[in-house]
């Protein structure tokens, strides 16, 4: 099958958007025709069927400048705000305002704009530095702990277990010297037995001698290796293990120092922040809470002295005067028709007489909260950009804006009240001399209230107002019921809808 291009896909869609913007003017056209219809109708008697010539009124069709603008209202915001937030991060989530600068004050750079209460960081850094005190005291108990269990270790190594070892050397040596001295009285003795000299309880007792001496000999000997092998691993141990808990008791004294001056750290900075200074010149603009958020559980937020301010709650705007803006908002029947880049005529209230020029930058794409118990319509925002604002614009002026959504400097015309719809067609009441003519028209645009014509009529044609004030002088012909068939086929053609 032969694919479209990407050219004719976009025609089509145009043709498609077309189609319905025209659907949208039909309907504006008839909810005014209706209303003018039902007052003609509500000022003739019933039954009346003559038709005083004399009564009807009429226009002329012209050519012209066209203008369709959506009117609407907002209000002026600077495009680049400075934002002046409380950077205080209060335990109880919130801070008081203790003093801030008249709103519409012009402040320099570094002037001060807010103090907040800093009453309660005052306390808790009193505080802290009692605990800080505290921490230290048991920070130089650790080190000194440590420090002790190293000599410990040091008096052990180089005293104690050297001076035992040297003791029982010396047990030793006695104890080895008496064995010898046993061993050759023993053998002195057996001598003396054999040659009858001494008797048998003698030699038993110089056995008994040599026996006492050679166990005490072993009991040295066992000594000194049960003190070189296992009494010194174990004193070592011990005392080692008393290090170890000494340097982690230190490691953990520090690091809670290390954190509690931290915590003093961030008082003293929260402290400073209690004191807020312009980063920039500007005019003061209080970010204070729209009145339409009130309701009967929820005050709006007012910046003023008492008011509380929680961590990163934007007190002031300090805007750029240079670049303005209007957010201004705009009904789901007429959002769509709004696209960015174009042009608008601002009036603001507070300039007179005077006309500013605008342009459309953003279009929301999502309605705009509303309250629980609004059954208003949804409303879109729209942002406009004010070209050359004069220096006496602030932020906060009320301001009207006309957003031209079709100019043309040329178009034939006439007003709305002009036209009689039936069953989707448009017809005017056409006047030539004593003579009257029903005339289909084809509508290109309509605004509140003129329509531009396609077809039908021509510059200096006399129409009657209010058509269908003219009873029986205005033939309308017999018409099949309304189908959108333009728009079905499209579809059926695979365009997308708008």
């Amino acid at each position: 099958m032969h694919s479209e291009s990407s050219s004719e896909q976009r025609s089509r869609f145009r043709l498609v958007a077309g189609w319905r913007a025209r659907a949208a003017f039909v309907a504006a056209v008839a909810a005014s025709l209706l209303l003018v219809t039902a007052a003609s109708r509500l000022s003739s008697p019933r039954g009346e069927e003559e038709v005083d010539l004399s009564d009807l009124v009429t226009t002329t069709v012209w050519k012209g400048p066209y203008d369709y603008a959506i009117n609407t209202r907002g209000a002026i915001e600077s495009a680049a705000n400075v934002e002046i937030k409380c950077e205080v991060r209060s335990r109880g989530g919130y801070t008081p305002i203790l003093d801030v600068v008249p709103e519409g004050s012009f402040v320099n750079e570094g002037d001060v704009v807010v103090e907040l209460d800093d009453s309660i960081l005052r306390e808790q850094e009193d505080s802290q530095k009692l605990l800080i005190s505290t921490r230290m005291s048991l920070l130089s108990q650790a080190e000194n702990t440590l420090k002790a269990a190293e000599i410990a270790k040091r008096e052990y190594l180089e005293g104690l277990y050297l001076s035992l070892e040297k003791q029982m050397l010396s047990d030793l040596f006695i104890a080895e010297k008496a064995k010898e001295s046993a061993e050759k009285t023993l053998a002195a003795q057996k001598a003396l037995y054999e040659k009858a000299i001494i008797t048998g309880l003698q030699l038993q007792a110089a056995y008994a001698s040599y026996d006492d001496a050679v166990l005490k000999f072993d009991a040295a000997q066992t000594n000194l290796s049960t003190l070189r092998t296992l009494t010194k691993e174990k004193e070592v141990t011990t005392l080692e293990a008393a290090i170890d808990s000494a340097e982690a008791d230190l490691k953990t004294q520090q690091r809670s120092l290390q954190l509690e001056e931290e915590r003093l750290g961030d008082i003293q900075e929260q402290l400073g922040m209690c004191t807020i200074r312009a980063p920039s010149p500007g005019e003061v603009v209080y970010v204070n809470d729209p009145e339409y958020s009130r309701s009967s559980t929820h005050q709006p937020f007012v910046v003023q002295p008492g008011a509380m301010v929680r961590a990163n709650q934007v007190i002031i705007w300090l805007p750029n005067a240079n670049e303005m803006q209007i957010r201004a908002t705009v009904t789901e029947a007429r959002v769509t028709m709004v696209q960015p880049g174009m042009p608008v005529s601002i009036h603001v209230e507070a300039l007179d007489e005077e006309v500013l020029e605008g342009v459309v930058t953003r279009v929301s794409q999502f309605a705009e909260p509303k309250s629980f118990w609004s059954n208003e319509l949804n409303k879109y925002a729209v942002t406009i950009k004010v070209k050359d604002p004069p220096r006496v614009l602030r932020v906060g002026m009320n301001a009207a804006v006309w957003i031209h959504v079709e100019q043309v400097p040329e178009a034939l015309q006439l007003p709305v009240q002009a036209l009689a719809e039936s069953k989707g067609h448009f017809f005017s009441l056409v006047k030539e001399d004593d003579e009257f003519e029903t005339r289909e028209v084809e509508i290109v645009s309509v605004n509140d209230q003129v329509a531009t014509i396609g077809r039908g009529l021509a510059e200096g044609d006399e129409v009657v107002i209010n058509p269908r004030s003219a009873g029986e002088l205005l033939k309308l012909p017999a018409l099949p019921d309304e189908v959108p068939v333009a728009l079905d086929e499209a579809e059926r053609n695979g365009i997308p809808g708008g």
